[in-house]
């Protein structure tokens, strides 16, 4: 299996990191072959826990910003209460 070092030229920026994690994510649906659906998928995860170590990394600690790709392509964050996130606040 091959990865890519994330010095690449991606984004360092947690939030544009979970943007394309989105893209990622909503592109991987399209796709007609299941080894290109897991490499995207895959890639995708990698992207979230590049971003996730970032946020670590930083201070203040800050909210994890979710998004999702909404049917006409575009980005958006997600709103309201997930059943994970109410898990996680119970933690």
């Amino acid at each position: 299996m091959t990865t890519i070092d994330m010095s690449d030229g991606r984004p360092k920026e947690p939030r544009r990191l979970r943007e394309l994690t989105a893209w990622y994510r909503g592109f991987a649906e399209g796709a007609g072959n299941p080894v290109i659906w897991e490499a995207r998928l895959r890639t995708a995860a990698e992207l979230e826990r590049e971003a996730d170590r970032l946020e670590e990394a930083s201070e203040p600690p800050r909210d994890r910003v979710e998004f999702r790709v909404t049917k006409t392509g575009k980005f958006c964050e997600s709103a309201g209460k997930t059943a994970e996130s109410e898990q996680l606040a119970v933690r």
